[in-house]
């Protein structure tokens, strides 16, 4: 049900985000469609989208919650997180603080116009179409993200889940780890579903809890599908309400 509260939080964010959009169209447009790709990752580009995700952030005017210790991203790391709402990109990328970092998306997501030219040029491919594909995904991922010592960022369930729950992981996330040598570092983000659920327009006010876990390593003896219910295991501990 509507509220009166939500109608009033969401014109309100609506109309911040819309001038927020308007403020950075230009900059934005300069660097992803005109400025060459080997130029684009530099200090400015990765500024700019630290101040474009705390702007969104501030914007959704919820109270917000941090638990953990957010100096774990000043090192490269296999950022990995719970994936419920539109909103999750930037309040994670929020907390890299400008880190130069690289997203990863799923090839299928290129079926939607929207996404089709944008995509490509602010995150990496990932096609699991394949074990050949997904081989391919893999190496130029690890090349790139060496090759500018950034942090990796994705959703390990591959896709959006809205009932509260963390589904099994894609074990994507271990390969990168073990092949980049860079721990993974658990980002749980609880209430964004309830905030702003997929294919909803209103918003609703809930404090939002963002737990950072300590940076993760896969031991001598543990097998990947081992150590990626490991992880997973975190996800399960970590409850506020």
């Amino acid at each position: 049900m509507v509220t009166f509260r939500s109608v009033v939080l969401t014109l309100a964010s609506r109309c911040m985000l819309l001038m927020i959009l308007l403020a950075f169209a230009l900059p934005a447009f300069i660097l992803i469609f005109i400025v060459p790709q080997r130029y684009r990752y530099n200090a400015a580009f990765f500024a700019m989208l630290n101040l474009f995700f705390k702007a969104v952030v501030a914007c959704t005017f919820v109270p917000i919650n941090i638990h953990g210790d957010r100096a774990v991203f000043a090192h490269p790391s296999v950022v990995i997180a719970n994936h419920s709402s539109s909103l999750d990109i930037p309040f994670v990328g929020s907390l890299l603080n400008g880190y130069p970092n690289v997203w990863l998306a799923m090839q299928w997501l290129m079926q939607f116009w929207t996404f089709k030219f944008i995509l490509p040029r602010v995150a990496m491919i990932v096609d699991l179409a394949s074990p050949q594909k997904s081989a391919r995904s893999l190496i130029k991922i690890i090349r790139r993200v060496q090759e500018r010592h950034m942090h990796v960022v994705l959703f390990p369930e591959g896709g959006r889940f809205t009932d509260g729950s963390v589904h099994d992981f894609y074990t994507g996330f271990v390969m990168l780890a073990k092949r980049t040598g860079y721990p993974v570092v658990p980002v749980k983000l609880i209430n964004m579903h309830k905030v702003c659920p997929p294919d909803t327009f209103w918003l609703s006010y809930y404090p939002i809890h963002i737990v950072i876990g300590q940076p993760m390593y896969q031991t001598a003896d543990e097998s990947d599908e081992q150590f990626k219910q490991r992880v997973h295991q975190w996800y399960t501990e970590q409850n506020y309400v």
